[in-house]
């Protein structure tokens, strides 16, 4: 597995055609560029179909401010774009659930899951990429947050 970036607060890495952002701590910019990196690199090498897990983790606090509105216009770009599947896990409760929600994700190739089985088996079913590589990736970036 690659690591793509490691801060503090996220924690973003690939594993064949899958990648996984986990986010315990506050997003940054750098976090967010690996990602959208990541995934341009990935359909230009036709690594496609791309699985991408982002996990809020119980405690992580929303996105600042000022990443907030690039949010706004990344989740509609992702959802729209071939070949991208995306599911986010929002664990019940804190802010990142409710600012999540008060969101609305946009329709289309972007999911949003309450555990982490649920939005294995959406993937699963919308890329092939089977849960137990989605699992290993999460594991591992999880991983990294306890080292």
């Amino acid at each position: 597995m690659g690591v793509l970036h490691h801060d503090e607060g996220s924690v973003v890495l690939r594993h064949g055609r899958v990648v996984v952002q986990s986010r315990r701590g506050v997003l940054t910019q750098a976090a967010l560029d690996a990602v959208h990196s990541t995934l341009e690199g990935m359909r230009a090498e036709n690594a496609v179909p791309i699985a991408l897990l982002v996990v809020l983790e119980r405690d992580a606090p929303p996105p600042p401010p000022t990443l907030r509105d690039r949010m706004r216009r990344f989740l509609p770009d992702l959802a729209s774009t071939p070949d991208v599947w995306t599911a986010i896990v929002v664990a019940p409760g804190g802010m990142s659930a409710s600012l999540m929600r008060g969101a609305g994700l946009p329709a289309g190739r972007v999911h949003s899951a309450s555990t982490v089985e649920r939005a294995c088996r959406w993937l699963t079913t919308a890329t092939g990429v089977v849960t137990t590589e989605l699992r290993a990736a999460l594991d591992a970036a999880r991983a990294l947050h306890d080292a």
